[in-house]
């Protein structure tokens, strides 16, 4: 069940500037790089961008950080809220393998 109704990519396409450097500082790496090289820690840097949010104007950012850092792997996963699937109108079958009645 996720923490927010916010999806880990409406978090990324909504980080500021500030975040972006707060993110590199503490996990080493700009978030575009760590989404590359680093799916993990790129998603503990989004939660940590939203657990500092959540705590401002008094967000203590080493704090904020050692709370994600303890989060468990399975907790920092389902912080988010899951995206929508999108599915091809001309192959409407879903990962799962179900087929979707779609009428045009």
């Amino acid at each position: 069940m996720s923490t927010t109704d916010m999806t880990a990519e409406e978090m990324f396409e909504d980080l500021t500037g500030l975040e972006e450097t707060l993110i590199a500082a503490h996990f080493g790496d700009e978030p575009v790089q760590l989404a590359q090289t680093r799916p993990t820690a790129f998603v503990r840097s989004l939660v940590f961008a939203h657990l500092r949010r959540a705590q401002l104007p008094n967000a203590k950012n080493k704090l904020v950080f050692d709370e994600v850092q303890n989060m468990r792997l399975g907790d920092v996963n389902t912080y988010f809220a899951e995206s929508a699937e999108e599915i091809d109108l001309e192959n409407p079958v879903t990962a799962e393998g179900e087929g979707v009645a779609l009428e045009h």
